[in-house]
């Protein structure tokens, strides 16, 4: 989830690209490149399952992030 920004991303095997936006919310595989559109810096909240195993319990990693370093 984008709280503030714009960031860019496009997908390695056939170039597929789309601009985030605050309040937006994606879901962007492994195998992108992304970067920051214009000159706000961008804050997200990036979720990731960490196993969808039957003998776990769907476990989410959530992480802030600062995409302007």
């Amino acid at each position: 989830m984008v709280l503030s920004g714009r960031f860019a991303v496009q997908m390695d095997d056939d170039g597929r690209g789309e601009v985030y936006g605050a309040g937006d919310i994606g879901i962007i595989p492994s195998g992108h490149d992304a970067w920051v559109e214009g000159d706000e810096p961008v804050v997200a909240i990036d979720m990731q399952v960490l196993s969808n195993e039957p003998s776990h319990d769907n476990t989410f990693d959530i992480q802030a992030h600062d995409y302007n370093s």
